[in-house]
C-alpha cells in the first residue's frame, strides 16, 4: 500500500509539472513560480484571479507556491498537524486549478492546463481520499 509520504511527493512533483500556455509556448508551473519572483511582472500582465487567461497566471502561481509550501511543512510535522496541512494544501490546490481553469471550453490554454494537470488531480483525489477514509472510519455516529 503506498504511504502518505510518497503520494504526498507525487502530489508535488504532479503540481510543479501541470503545464501553462503563455505566448507562444507553455512551461511547467514551477517555472511560472520562479519567474513570478524574478521579473516583475505588474507593468506587463493584469492580475485578476477571474480575469482572462493570461491575468489569472500569476494568482495560480502564487496560490500554488502556497500549496508547495504546505506540502513540503508536512513532511516536518506531527501527525495530526500533518493530515490537516495535507488537507488544506489540497483544497487550495483543487480550488486554485479549478478557478485557472473555469473556462476550459473557451479557451483552449485553460483546456491544455486541465489536461495536463490529470495526473495531479487523480493523485491529489487518492491522497484526500486515503487521508480521510481513515478519519471517517474512525468517527461513529
Amino acid at each position: 500500500m503506498t504511504t502518505l509520504k510518497t503520494l504526498t511527493i507525487l502530489t508535488l512533483i504532479f503540481n510543479g509539472l501541470i503545464l501553462i500556455g503563455m505566448g507562444h509556448g507553455f512551461g511547467p508551473v514551477i517555472f511560472i513560480e520562479i519567474l513570478t519572483f524574478v521579473f516583475d511582472f505588474s507593468k506587463d500582465l493584469k492580475i485578476n484571479m477571474l480575469g482572462n487567461y493570461e491575468e489569472r497566471i500569476i494568482p495560480f502561481s502564487f496560490f500554488s507556491i502556497i500549496v508547495h509550501l504546505l506540502l513540503i511543512i508536512s513532511f516536518f510535522v506531527k501527525s495530526e498537524i500533518k493530515k490537516r496541512l495535507l488537507n488544506y494544501a489540497l483544497i487550495l490546490a483543487f480550488l486554485n486549478i479549478t478557478f485557472f481553469t473555469y473556462d476550459f471550453l473557451d479557451n483552449s490554454f485553460s483546456l491544455f492546463t486541465l489536461i495536463s494537470s490529470t495526473p495531479f488531480i487523480i493523485i491529489g483525489l487518492i491522497l484526500f481520499l486515503k487521508l480521510n477514509i481513515k478519519n471517517l472510519n474512525k468517527k461513529k455516529f
